[in-house]
């Protein structure tokens, strides 16, 4: 006999779903650096585009950038700024190397392309500077053509992480006319594009063009250098040199007049109510969409403005954030779990009476639908009233996954055994839950590094990180010992018990690597609902 699907499978099917979705991020961890090692290996030789103007760099006199928030210097050789450092974020916890937006291999300037004989400065032109960029007075910088033309920048850091640029050209000829565009020029290494052109958020790990109003900028994880102009502008974004170009409205300057061009520069965290107030107070549209929400936007937002709120009535802590949001939302839908969970029991209860249908019509399968939808309405069973509050909690679990992915609040935040809630638990097998004070599986990696050498002539020069198959800490061991109780099982036959050994071992792997706030809130999350269970299995 066929087996057929029964309804009593859903929950199953449910575990199997919150077990799938946590893997997603790992996926990414584990097979996509692959990939990208082995596609960027392919295109070592290819000859990378000649631009039209070469990548300046920064050296000479300078004068610093500074606030309270971020440091940096602007050199006045060719205008430039870099080696910008966010002083409340360093790199690893251990380390006093702070985080760079733009490091000292990349920068930021602007300069004017213009047609024709006039001179304009650029990238070895020493300007004359008055005063440091800061936000007690603006910096001001000068330079004058050999024909008397004279070029002005002015800038001023106007709050934590933005700063206002002002860049001014004087016509000082008495009949020939001045016509070119301002070009604003950015580069991050490792960055990648993002930008809000005409409302709308892009994203590219591939060289592209953007035209509009709006804004334009590099990120990574969870830092970001954006540009944004209240004129139109034209973008390009160039891939292989990690380099962002804004170019500005033509201009025609008639003799003796000037004309001003402004912008700001974003260079900071990703942290929402700082954009939102930005995006506000500087009329800059979807900024604070330059965190990365994907889809179902509004509820992942709801999600970490909730979390935010919760966390500044308990002295900033991500982890009892947590806590209270899931345990609100457990409390909240329990009502509709509890309706779930006496669905479920009713199904099994009618069980008997189902087999003996199978057994009196057979094949019949038309007959044995028609009986056991006739059986349901007899007892006043729904047999999909399980399905909803499981699709909520599924689409609650996936948005609490993005969340504490793209939150940086946690970064660097303690708790128990653990120094930063964005890391994975740091304790494994290897190392005896944190007991050794080394950590075998770098032996490990050696040994694989051997072994892997004849297999890297056939897939190139791929470097696979081993480590991650060994590191399962005690957070993935409670983490998936709770799913495993979640599981439900009607049987004790062997095709069951190898069911849960396979979702055990699944759950396992994939959760390894995942950060602690992630484990954490998904122990939290599964031992409520555990208790909850208990609760109506004692009730009903």
């Amino acid at each position: 006999m066929d087996k057929k699907f029964n309804l009593k499978s859903l929950p199953r099917f449910v575990t199997f779903m919150m077990v799938a979705y946590l893997s997603y991020f790992t996926t990414d961890i584990l097979v996509s650096k692959v990939f990208k090692n082995k596609s960027e290996n392919k295109v070592i030789n290819q000859k990378k585009p000649v631009t039209k103007i070469d990548e300046p760099y920064a050296s000479g006199d300078y004068k610093p950038i500074e606030n309270n928030k971020i440091s940096g210097k602007v050199f006045k050789k060719g205008a430039i700024i870099s080696e910008v450092s966010l002083k409340d974020y360093k790199k690893t916890i251990d380390s006093e190397s702070l985080i760079q937006t733009i490091p000292k291999s990349s920068f930021f300037r602007a300069y004017w392309d213009l047609e024709g004989n006039t001179q304009a400065p650029n990238k070895n032109t020493e300007w004359s500077m008055e005063n440091s960029l800061s936000s007690k007075q603006p910096s001001v910088m000068t330079w004058k053509n050999k024909t008397g033309d004279i070029f002005v920048q002015n800038s001023q850091i106007i709050d934590d992480y933005l700063i206002k640029f002002e860049y001014s050209m004087f016509n000082s000829k008495k009949e020939e006319n001045i016509e070119g565009n301002l070009k604003v020029e950015l580069k991050s290494k490792d960055f990648s594009y993002v930008s809000g052109i005409d409302q709308k958020i892009r994203r590219s790990n591939r060289s592209r063009t953007d035209n509009g109003y709006g804004w334009a900028g590099l990120e990574k994880d969870y830092w970001c250098s954006i540009i944004h102009s209240s004129q139109p502008v034209s973008v390009d974004y160039n891939k292989d040199k990690s380099n962002l170009t804004l170019t500005f409205p033509n201009i025609k300057l008639s003799p003796n007049t000037s004309q001003t061009a402004s912008f700001y520069l974003f260079t900071g965290p990703k942290k929402l109510e700082m954009l939102e107030q930005y995006k506000k107070q500087y009329n800059i549209g979807k900024m604070d969409d330059v965190i990365h929400f994907g889809v179902m936007k509004s509820l992942k937002k709801l999600i970490m403005k909730s979390l935010l709120f919760i966390s500044k009535k308990l002295n900033n802590s991500m982890v009892f954030a947590s806590f209270v949001l899931s345990t609100l939302f457990v409390l909240v839908f329990s009502p509709l779990s509890y309706k779930s969970y006496m669905s479920i029991k009713k199904i099994k209860k009618l069980k008997p009476k189902l087999d003996r249908l199978s057994e009196i019509y057979g094949e019949d399968k038309v007959s044995i639908q028609k009986e056991t939808l006739s059986l349901y309405r007899k007892e006043n069973i729904n047999p999909f009233g399980n399905i909803l509050p499981m699709i909520i909690q599924i689409l609650v679990l996936f948005s609490f996954s993005t969340v504490w992915s793209i939150i940086i609040e946690p970064r660097h935040q303690a708790f128990l055994w653990i120094k930063d809630l964005t890391s994975s638990d740091p304790t494994s097998i290897t190392n005896l839950f944190g007991l050794l004070p080394f950590d075998l599986a770098n032996g490990i990696q050696y040994l694989f590094d051997k072994v892997w050498i004849p297999f890297s002539y056939i897939l190139g020069n791929v470097s696979i990180d081993i480590t991650k198959f060994f590191k399962i800490g005690i957070l993935p061991i409670i983490s998936s010992s709770l799913i495993l109780l979640q599981t439900p099982g009607e049987d004790s036959s062997e095709s069951a018990n190898n069911r849960k050994v396979m979702i055990f071992i699944l759950s396992l792997f994939f959760l390894s690597n995942v950060s602690a706030m992630l484990m954490i809130h998904t122990i939290w999350y599964f031992f409520l609902t555990f208790i909850q269970n208990k609760i109506f299995k004692h009730i009903s």
